[in-house]
This record gives C-alpha cells, structure tokens and sequence, in this order.
C-alpha cells in the first residue's frame, strides 16, 4: 500500500500504518507555518512529524510541494526545506517540483512559471538531495530519474509510459550504484 497524504496523522495510528505500507508520499505544502495555516487551515509540525516517523520506521517516501505563486515560490524558503529534509530523513528520498494551475479560491493566480520549477530543482540536487523531480510539466528533463553517481539515465517518463529503463534490480546498470526505493521490475517487463 502506497497512500498519498497531507501527512496529518497521530503518532499511534501512524506506527500501525507502517506495519503495512510499502511507501507513501507525503505532501509537504509549504515550508512555513504561517504559509501552511492561510493556505491550508493546517501547520508545519505535524507534517514534519510523520515524514521523520517514516523516515525511522524505514517506509519509503517521497515528498511533493505544490509550487504556489506567490506563497511557496521563495527560494529561500525552499533552502531551508531542503536543509531540513536532509538533516532530518537524507538525501535518497524523492523529491517532487509540482507546477501549480489557478482552480478554485486560487484562481486570480498565474500558473507556476517552468522556470521556477527548473530553479527549485537545480537549487535541491546542488543542496544534497539526489532525486529532484518536477511535476504537471510534460516532457521535462525532471520527470526522469539519474543515477547520483555517474549522472546516467536510469529512467525516462512519458505520461505513464517508461521508454527507457536503466536499472538491473535495484542498481545502475551503467555503473551498479544501488538506487534506493522499492523496485520491482517485472512489474515494467524488465
């Protein structure tokens, strides 16, 4: 089981969830608490809380930040995202650039700027995080994953295909550096 989640749980549930996740994905909305409460009615802590949890309860994860105009788009913020996702669960863990579209009670907003998203990217993997990724941007260089260590494609996405699969198991296949994350190949006819 792989939820995707605001990441608002109590420790005690949250530890017997563990017993049966594979993985999840936790949206970590903003990087501020004041950001969290105007946009979301909810706080930081608690979502930093469950993302140390599965870090220590050894659950893969992967974190999502939804980049909004205007309130999650300050570098600055995004540094000090990146310090605390390396200090506190490392640098293996997946971390995901969506481009934010106006809906709802955010629609006098622009669309997030390619650019922006490029920037937090570089700004990440040049931090320490090995596995930056950029969202709800079709055929972009950071839909695909690279090895960290010799910088080759290991996997190409378009939509929900894979045209390029580089990996044997779970390493490299260029250069055999274990990849972390769940992987089962077959599941991809390799």
């Amino acid at each position: 089981m792989t939820p995707l989640t605001n990441g608002y749980i109590n420790q005690k549930p949250l530890l017997e969830l563990c017993k049966v996740l594979d993985g999840a994905n936790i949206n970590l909305k903003s990087y501020s608490d004041d950001i969290y409460r105007k946009l979301n009615g909810g706080r930081l802590q608690p979502v930093l809380n469950t993302l140390k949890t599965l870090h220590e309860q050894k659950i893969h994860l992967e974190v999502t930040t939804l980049v909004v105009p205007g309130y999650i788009d300050d570098e600055e913020m995004i540094k000090q995202m990146c310090g605390w996702i390396l200090d506190n669960i490392g640098p293996d863990y997946p971390l995901h650039f969506l481009r934010f579209f106006p809906k709802y009670k955010l629609d006098g907003l622009p669309p997030t700027p390619v650019s922006t998203l490029t920037r937090f990217r570089e700004l990440a993997i040049k931090e320490g995080i090995r596995y930056v990724y950029v969202g709800n941007v079709p055929n972009h260089e950071g839909n695909h994953t690279y090895c960290h260590n010799c910088s080759k494609l290991l996997i190409e996405r378009e939509g929900y295909f894979l045209p390029t699969y580089n990996l044997t198991g779970n390493k490299c296949k260029f250069c055999g550096t274990k990849i972390p994350g769940v992987w089962d190949n077959s599941a991809f006819g390799h």
